[in-house]
């Protein structure tokens, strides 16, 4: 039998065919996946919302509730992704205030570019 990846059961449920039904080993199928994909889509948060209500249920049942009020069709967005933080911004906001990573990456957040700027001039180390 294929080796099946998490997107093989996002892409089934797209076409509304059930690859499941006949497998004995559930472990490929990682609802969370499944969910965090369906969430995307403003016709199918609803499922998906119901499904992390529900992580109790089986991988089966999940998939087959999914396959079962999911309508088929072409689906495609790319997967959002975290915002690339500068290193050496980060390092000044990390030196300025005294802050970790976390917290470092939080103010950068909010700090507009001129702000940025004046800690940078407030940072330079004449010589």
């Amino acid at each position: 039998m294929s080796e099946r990846t998490a997107f093989s059961y996002i892409k089934a449920i797209n076409d509304g065919k059930d690859i499941l039904k006949d497998s004995i080993d559930e472990s490929e199928y990682v609802p969370f996946l499944t969910n965090l994909a369906f969430s995307l889509y403003k016709d199918t948060i609803l499922q998906a919302n119901d499904m992390n209500c529900r992580p109790w249920l089986p991988a089966r049942m999940q998939n087959r509730y999914l396959l079962s009020t999911i309508s088929p069709k072409k689906r495609w967005k790319p997967w959002p992704k975290k915002p690339k933080v500068s290193i050496d911004n980060l390092r000044l906001i990390q030196d300025h205030y005294k802050y970790n990573d976390t917290r470092a990456k939080e103010a950068l957040s909010v700090l507009s570019e001129e702000q940025i700027k004046w800690i940078q001039e407030k940072q330079e180390k004449g010589g």
